[in-house]
């Protein structure tokens, strides 16, 4: 049975303060537990995943604490089921798969389908879809979920098994709509890690092929716009967007870049034919066109000129030294990673 501090206690809001997980806030963790061989036996195992979450970028080691903290039977550590609430909000904040499953299962069970708080958490927990709907998920996933959750005399409510039924169906089904509505979750989300699942979205949609889902997703992450910045992973999705899509917001976005310097190296030519090559497109782009040609010498005009007219030449572009190097504490990709 629950206790009564899901009865009592409101989702708490992100807006203000992040949990840190750092070493104060783990020492002070550690002190709850009771002092007894087998209750201090914890602390190494956590170390090896607090470890691990410092190389893949992950929050695996508070999540299994706020397990612990939540079916905790009084044998290592007094019960604490409001504390384990705080931190799988905070963790579904930063886009991490488990918690707002788990938030939407014990709302679900503590205060019934039709509540605002157990359909808010309901859509929360769509948005993962992305990071679970993978091969074999069922068998690595949902049934590990689903007998955990029976164990404890709880079955997974019926919400939660449509939401999986539809995740599958939208992730194993068409581009357009999984473009669609990464991108309504990236212009209207309103909730912390809406830009994080957003990001996720439109990652599946550029695995099928979506040309504007990967301009956007690498947009995002140049820009770090709600996800780690990245330019070293989005370069080639934007080189391809430019040189093979032949998007028009690809080119005019890159003359940007190239015009600005920064995230890419500064080069004023080759800015000048993206802009050429998205006015040969339709785009709308005369006073941009004149304003750069002024910075030019005739001799880069000509090249950039040339250039544009070469049906076949790639326009290239190089990450600047800012960005050469990648992060030394990462092992994993920077991809739709939470940015607070």
């Amino acid at each position: 049975m629950l206790l009564g501090a899901l009865a009592c206690h409101a989702a708490p809001s992100l807006a203000d303060t992040l949990l840190a997980y750092d070493e104060v806030w783990w020492q002070a963790q550690y002190t709850k537990l009771y002092d007894k061989p087998e209750c201090q036996e914890f602390i190494p195992a956590i170390e090896k995943m607090r470890e691990f979450d410092r190389f893949s970028g992950q929050w695996g080691a508070p999540f299994t604490w706020a397990l612990g903290l939540y079916w905790e039977n009084g044998e290592c550590a007094d019960p604490n089921q409001e504390e384990a609430l705080v931190i799988f909000t905070d963790l579904a904040g930063r886009g991490e798969i488990f918690p707002a499953i788990y938030l939407a299962q014990l709302y679900h069970i503590e205060y019934g389908a039709d509540v605002p708080l157990t359909k808010a958490w309901m859509e929360r927990a769509k948005n993962v879809m992305p990071l679970i709907i993978r091969e074999n998920w069922r068998d690595v996933f949902h049934k590990p979920l689903a007998e955990s959750f029976q164990r404890a005399g709880t079955p997974l409510s019926p919400q939660l098994e449509e939401i999986f039924t539809w995740g599958e169906e939208m992730l194993n089904g068409d581009a357009d709509r999984l473009y669609e509505y990464g991108m309504t979750l990236l212009e209207y989300g309103q909730n912390p890690e809406d830009n994080v699942l957003a990001c996720r979205w439109l990652y599946a949609a550029e695995r099928k092929g979506h040309v504007q889902a990967r301009f956007h997703l690498a947009r995002i992450h140049i820009l770090g716009d709600g996800v780690v910045q990245a330019p070293r992973e989005a370069r080639p999705w934007l080189y391809f967007s430019v040189n093979k899509d032949k998007n028009i917001d690809a080119l005019i976005f890159l003359s940007t870049l190239l015009e600005k310097g920064g995230v890419f190296k500064r080069d004023l030519s080759d800015a000048y034919t993206a802009l050429l090559r998205a006015k040969q497109m339709g785009a709308g782009v005369t006073s941009e066109i004149v304003q750069l040609r002024n910075k030019l010498s005739d001799r880069d005009i000509e090249h950039a000129e040339w250039l544009a007219n070469q049906e076949t030449a790639a326009i290239t572009f190089s990450v600047s030294d800012t960005f050469t190097h990648p992060r030394t504490s990462r092992i994993a990709p920077q991809i739709c990673k939470f940015s607070p």
